[in-house]
């Protein structure tokens, strides 16, 4: 799994409208599916060339986003901040 941060500093991109997710189940040899959920329903998107356009919006992403080593760091120094602002973790009795 690659996590990679996008700031909001970016600005308008190309999953600003709507989460998204590519399903690609190669051990079983099916095509590459693009699916969306909203808060009513959800949409599975099988039209190969459909799914190609969300490939290259997921390939713009990660593109604009910080890098993997980058976010790790980042999520690491946003944790550091939580844990001191809590204060020591107290055990529950």
């Amino acid at each position: 799994m690659t996590i990679q941060i996008l700031a909001s500093a970016v600005g308008a991109h190309p999953g600003a409208t709507k989460p998204f997710s590519i399903l690609a189940l190669s051990e079983v040899h099916y095509p590459d599916v693009a699916y969306i959920e909203t808060l009513t329903s959800s949409l599975w998107i099988e039209d190969d060339s459909e799914v190609h356009r969300y490939g290259l919006a997921f390939d713009q992403l990660r593109a604009i986003a910080v890098s993997p080593d980058e976010s790790a760091e980042l999520i690491s120094q946003a944790a550091d901040r939580l844990q001191m602002e809590r204060g020591p973790a107290k055990h529950a009795q």
